[in-house]
């Protein structure tokens, strides 16, 4: 073993390599270790090692705190011995001082303090001192023609986050958990006549149990609501015919009256209130927009998102979509309108998205439950995602060509894709269209930088428009947008 005998150590520490060889039983010991090297190090047990010198003359016992590494190979370089007559007489502890090699041992201010004897010898004109140990004579000096030039980066971290922004990450696989919660989805979503697909909440086994009382704290926080309604008339308005539209489409509907036996069962009864608040967006086209909190704790500290499952990313890298995109010579993007709400929650998990909504503190509160995929919900991105999928499974046969663009050119609800000319481009709008339709969901702000694709139905097309990809929702678009014309 090799050591390095360090007076500014505050204790000593071994190598992992090294402690391996010397094969001796270790002691678990949690915590990092500072001060060595560049960065903090997790200390990875501890060791109680008898050390000897060289003649066997000298012994010590010390504890030694394992690392992966020490430090580096020293010296810096191989260099030659110093030309001192003093040296050729004195039992050195390390006769290779002068070779570049490694350190398995450094030895703190303790060991050094207790091995430190009399005997000193200086050369001046040399910059040298060697110091009697109980090891043998030491050496201390600077080596010949060593300069060297050490930059520290702090915040290393930053720097790496930095180029990960640009990096395309590998696919993963999924876990155990994120395929049986695939399986559960197939096993229990349906499709209904009008084409529309029906989906239950993939919930943890047992999770329902979890879940307190939740009703007190939905109505303190709706009242809360409606104090800021009272101090802003236009967020009010907003937010009202926020509301009334989901009334109106039959994505909230008044909670059925339940007549319990006992009340044992009206305290298993499977039932969850969302608080519900805000959220203004400028840069959006809506720019008001309710979120559905379902990570609001309940009595028992349990939220609805904790007993649910989040299922796989399904969702595709943008930075590599931006890339695909931009390799063809017709450009076009869109999105889907209102995605999440056209997928329809089964009735029997819609009690777990119940709300507490009025017009009016002069009215009586009231109770509502939401009927679709829910904004807000941990796994709403994976239901919605994956419903894409489904549907571009079962209508694969009759759009073939739109089934891939929908599987491989979607992030989340916006269709960023492309063709080599105009009239396959029309070919493949039009199919897209017809598909989505298919599933309830509808395709609209055409952008390309052909305008006979811009011109879709109903939809003013303005050149002034430029599109933003999702800066609010990735890091890795860095501000990146799009001036179709």
């Amino acid at each position: 073993m090799r050591a390095l005998i360090d007076p500014g150590a505050q204790m000593c520490l071994i190598s992992e390599n090294a402690a391996q060889q010397l094969g001796l039983p270790r002691q678990q010991e949690k915590g990092v270790i500072t001060g060595v090297g560049l960065r903090d190090s997790k200390c990875k047990g501890m060791l109680y090692v008898t050390c000897l010198s060289s003649d066997e003359k000298y012994s010590f016992n010390t504890e030694a705190f394992i690392m992966k590494d020490l430090t580096r190979k020293l010296p810096n370089f191989t260099f030659p011995k110093a030309r001192w007559d003093i040296l050729d007489t004195l039992p050195l502890a390390d006769y290779n001082y002068n070779v570049n090699n490694s350190i398995d041992i450094l030895l703190g201010a303790e060991i050094y303090a207790t091995i430190l004897m009399h005997g000193m010898y200086k050369h001046g004109n040399l910059s040298l001192v060697v110091q009697e140990t109980h090891l043998g004579w030491i050496i201390c000096g600077r080596v010949p023609q060593s300069f060297q030039c050490n930059l520290v980066l702090n915040n290393i971290e930053d720097i790496q986050k930095f180029w990960e922004i640009e990096d395309i990450p590998a696919q993963t696989l999924n876990t155990n958990e994120e395929d049986e919660c695939v399986k559960y989805y197939k096993e229990t979503t349906t499709r209904l006549a009008d084409g529309r697909y029906q989906v239950r909440i993939p919930l943890k086994k047992a999770g329902l149990q979890k879940l307190g009382h939740s009703k007190s704290k939905a109505v303190a926080q709706f009242r809360q609501l409606e104090y800021k309604f009272n101090k802003n008339k236009h967020i009010a308005q907003q937010y009202k015919s926020f509301i009334h539209e989901y009334l109106s489409m039959g994505h909230m509907t008044i909670s059925p009256t339940k007549q319990w036996r006992n009340a044992r069962e009206a305290r298993e009864a499977s039932e969850c209130y969302l608080p519900h608040h805000c959220v203004l967006r400028e840069s959006s086209t809506s720019a008001l927009r309710v979120v559905f909190n379902g990570s609001a704790k309940t009595s028992t500290g349990v939220s609805l998102n904790d007993i649910m499952h989040k299922g796989p990313n399904l969702q595709k890298d943008l930075l590599s979509l931006i890339l695909k995109w931009r390799q063809h010579r017709v450009a076009y993007i869109a999105d889907v309108e209102k995605m999440f709400r056209q997928i329809w929650v089964h009735q029997e998990d819609q009690s777990l998205q119940k709300i507490i909504w009025r017009d009016s503190p002069n009215e009586m509160l009231q109770e509502y439950q939401l009927t679709t995929v829910t904004y807000g919900q941990k796994a709403a991105p994976f239901l919605a995602m994956m419903t894409l999928k489904q549907l571009a499974h079962d209508e694969r046969s009759n759009y073939p060509e739109a089934a891939k663009a929908l599987e491989e050119s979607f992030y989340m609800d916006d269709l960023l894709h492309g063709s080599h000319s105009v009239s396959s481009a029309k070919q493949l709008q039009h199919e897209l269209q017809k598909l989505l339709q298919s599933g309830g969901f509808y395709l609209r702000k055409w952008m390309s930088n052909y305008q006979e694709l811009a011109r879709t139905d109903n939809q003013d097309t303005s050149d002034e428009n430029n599109y933003y990809f999702k800066e609010m929702e990735s890091r890795k678009t860095l501000g990146l947008q799009w001036d179709p014309s």
